[in-house]
């Protein structure tokens, strides 16, 4: 993606087209879908045991790791140091990012404790509102600090909206919805823009743990079955989350910053420009010797080869918006050899005049 991509996609028209089409796409999820009730058996899981008196044992200390990541990370994003962060945008989106970690230990136990509709919002939300963190931070990261911000302010409005829609209308549509957003918008903006830090590779990493929890979520039973009953796939789930925060911790405790934002498409484009300047500096040069050597052939046939050679090699060197025409001029002055033999001269003194007005 060149450098004037990014300026396109950061235009206020372009980002508001882009926000309305992915409001259509979920309108169009939500009412193609039919409705999605609580069931009992969402909260029925594979491992149910009890050791000393606490229900669903494992399921609720598997959970403990949030706290063990998150408070630190709190503490960190909120000392200002240890942690390679330069906006004060990335700092409200970590701090909400690990402030989610650290409710969802409570959260997650809590609704744990005794599985029921009731308690499952306090295990969804403090997740959903780190979701939606972890995302605005990448987009601010990558593509910029005010997008990043007005992502954050809207995943946080969804957020509250969807707890609500399930709340009211006993329908999972919306939330099944939000989870999509980043397993879609995530890799997309890592792989589309540019890293700022250093490091970038740990998102990968952390993005496999999060599609890995998700699997064992749903193969909670064949896990427990395949490990001869020893933890099952839910309690796993926990775990593999767990290892998301950890992972992007290590990776704001090591990274630094690589290039201000979009300084590498910039450079490459300065680059460009200034490798273009001295090829037209040489293609004039070149011309200008080629001038006499045309002068003094005296068969068309050669001069003609020396033309195409001229305009094959403008074409290679240069993809911008005058290489059509440059191949215009180079066509014509072409024709102009093989019709008139002795207008040899007018047809170099018109690939220099091109080449001076460049």
């Amino acid at each position: 993606m060149q450098f004037s991509s990014y300026v396109h996609i950061l235009q206020p028209q372009n980002r508001l087209h882009l926000c309305c089409v992915a409001s259509l796409i979920g309108l169009i999820l939500l009412l193609a879908t039919p409705r999605i009730p609580h069931s009992p058996s969402h909260h029925i899981f594979a491992d149910m045991r009890n050791f000393l008196g606490v229900p669903n044992t494992l399921n609720v200390l598997t959970t403990y790791p949030y706290l063990l990541i998150g408070v630190p990370g709190l503490v960190f994003c909120l000392s200002g140091c240890c942690f390679g962060i330069s906006l004060k945008g990335e700092v409200w989106g970590w701090v909400l990012f690990y402030a989610g970690i650290t409710t969802a230990a409570f959260g997650s136990a809590y609704y744990h404790l005794k599985p029921d509709d009731d308690r499952v919002i306090w295990d969804r939300l403090p997740m959903m509102i780190s979701t939606a963190s972890l995302l605005s931070n990448l987009i601010i990261e990558r593509v910029d600090e005010r997008v990043g911000i007005s992502w954050l302010i809207s995943l946080l409005m969804l957020v509250s909206v969807s707890a609500a829609f399930e709340r009211t209308f006993d329908d999972l549509r919306m939330f099944i919805i939000f989870h999509f957003i980043p397993c879609i918008a995530i890799p997309i903006l890592v792989f589309l823009f540019p890293p700022k830090y250093t490091h970038s590779a740990y998102w990968f990493w952390a993005a496999g743990f999060y599609l890995l929890s998700r699997f064992e979520s749903l193969a909670d039973m064949k896990v427990y079955s395949v490990d001869r009953y020893i933890i099952s796939g839910h309690s796993l789930e926990h775990l593999c989350l767990a290892m998301v925060p950890l992972i992007l911790t290590v990776m704001l405790w090591l990274r630094s910053i690589k290039i201000s934002r979009y300084g590498y498409e910039l450079l490459h484009f300065v680059v460009e420009l200034y490798l273009a300047h001295w090829i037209i500096l040489f293609g004039k040069v070149l011309i200008f010797v080629l001038k006499f050597v045309l002068l003094a052939l005296h068969k068309s046939f050669l001069s003609v080869l020396v033309c195409i050679f001229m305009g094959v090699l403008f074409l290679i060197i240069q993809r911008n918006e005058w290489v059509l025409r440059t191949y215009v001029h180079i066509q014509a002055c072409l024709c102009m050899l093989i019709h008139h033999h002795g207008m040899i001269h007018l047809a170099t003194h018109e690939i220099q005049n091109f080449l001076l007005q460049i």
